[in-house]
């Protein structure tokens, strides 16, 4: 009998729904008893409950889940989110990869998060050739009707992984955890590192606050013209023209200002870098700084531009006067042009994603050769502001107005430009974590960007 939640790859691709398309259904999958392994394969499976996920994919050392709680309960952001939604969130993920205790006050928030989406890689040789980029990001593709916004697991378990100078494993915004047995470094130590890429979701962060896309402001709408004067009509008669004049509405109205544009809406922040768990046993061929592990969530997305202003109408034509043999009759003024809608301001710019821990297990040996980098995320640039509507005509003048003027009343004025949004800020890269199993007095300095690094022996 197939099973719909099991899929079974026979490759590896840099896009699990193409490494899907490979594989093909197979026999049901039970998670994998206690002590029991994944068969080869790429599988994806649902995990039911927090118990299963805690055994599958935290480190099966509780000193070492001890050792990781430090480093949840150090993180000043996760202290003030404790009585927030994602406090929720975060101690389920300390439960799930540290010591962290079950909560029985958070059921509701659990029983929407599960079934956990998780995807398998299990291999016992992989190879990344010199220059190579593995993209294992696991896709909601993967699930059939599966929002994007899910939150998906990665668990890649490889006995030897090889790998050349440059080469890198990339995963975006997945729950990830990387358990090497061996890694091999094919290359001199004076060659390109290795490198571990954690980074945000490729889709930006929403939030109840913003459920969609960002917006770029409405256009303004034109004023309406300016009506022309029809107090006055000539009439033919035997002793030459004659104005007939039906009303004292002698001007032209003026044009009606263009209305403002609107303003664009602020850039959506970046996709999360979520938790990894990485675990490295022997390290074989690195030099000093061979394997990089680096964190950074995703940049903030551009501030949406503001609408351009409305122009305004033209002023209406101003009534006929008459120089007659009944006399002279001055022409009425025409209407002034509306003045021009002002431009809508650019949006702010997103503010750089969240990024959560990186744990990092390793012999004591590696000391020297696992170099850290946590780096910010970037705040999105703003929007440009809208341009202002231009002014309206001026309406023409009456004939007769007056002798020696301008023949049309002033335009309107243009609109203001609308001011470009600000930059969305940076926000810290994630906390790494380095635990070594070997000698606790080994140098626990691990070369790179350290500002967001913490480590000690287990």
């Amino acid at each position: 009998m197939e099973n719909p939640d099991v899929v079974l790859g026979d490759s590896l691709a840099p896009a699990f729904p193409a490494g899907r398309s490979a594989g093909h259904f197979a026999w049901p999958l039970d998670l994998p008893r206690p002590g029991a392994d994944w068969p080869a394969g790429v599988h994806t499976v649902r995990v039911p409950t927090i118990q299963d996920a805690r055994r599958l994919l935290g480190p099966a050392s509780e000193a070492v889940r001890r050792r990781r709680s430090q480093g949840f309960a150090g993180n000043l952001p996760n202290g003030a989110r404790t009585k927030l939604r994602l406090g929720m969130h975060d101690r389920g993920e300390e439960y799930v990869f540290a010591a962290g205790e079950y909560v029985d006050s958070d059921p509701e928030g659990r029983a929407r998060h599960f079934p956990l989406h998780l995807t398998v890689v299990r291999r016992e040789t992989l190879r990344i050739g010199a220059g190579e980029v593995l993209d294992l990001t696991a896709s909601c593709e993967a699930w059939p009707g599966l929002n994007l916004r899910e939150e998906l697991y990665l668990l890649v378990k490889v006995d030897r992984l090889c790998v050349g100078p440059g080469s890198a494993i990339e995963v975006r915004g997945n729950i990830f955890t990387l358990d090497c047995g061996v890694v091999e470094f094919d290359g001199a130590a004076s060659d390109p590192p290795f490198e571990v890429r954690i980074r945000g979701t490729r889709h930006p962060a929403y939030s109840l606050y913003r459920p969609g896309p960002a917006e770029p402001g409405q256009a303004g709408v034109d004023g309406a013209l300016g009506q022309d004067s029809q107090a006055t009509r000539l009439q033919a008669t035997p002793f030459g023209a004659l104005l007939d004049v039906v009303s004292q509405a002698f001007d032209g109205e003026p044009g009606c200002p263009g209305s403002a544009g609107g303003h664009g809406d602020n850039g959506q922040n970046g996709g999360m870098a979520m938790l990894a768990d990485l675990r490295f046993g022997a390290l074989k061929g690195f030099g000093r700084s061979g394997l990089l592990v680096s964190g950074q969530a995703g940049p903030g997305h551009l501030g949406e531009p503001g609408g351009r202003g409305g122009d305004g109408g033209a002023g209406g034509g101003g009534a006929g006067g008459l120089d007659g043999f009944a006399g002279f009759i001055r022409g009425g003024a025409g209407g002034r042009g509306g003045d021009g809608g002002a431009g809508g301001d650019g949006g702010r710019g997103g503010n750089g994603g969240l990024a959560s821990h990186i744990f990092i297990e390793a012999p004591g040996s590696a000391a020297e050769i696992i170099g850290c980098e946590s780096r910010r995320s970037l705040g999105g640039d703003g929007g440009a502001g809208g341009a202002g509507g231009r002014g309206g005509a001026g309406g023409p003048h009456g004939r007769c107005h007056e002798r020696g003027s301008e023949a049309h009343a002033p335009a309107g004025a243009p609109g203001v430009h609308g001011a470009a949004g600000t930059p969305g800020r940076g926000r810290d890269g994630p906390q790494i974590h380095l635990c070594f199993d070997g000698d606790p007095s080994s140098p626990a300095q691990a070369p790179g960007d350290l500002s967001n690094l913490s480590e000690g022996p287990a």
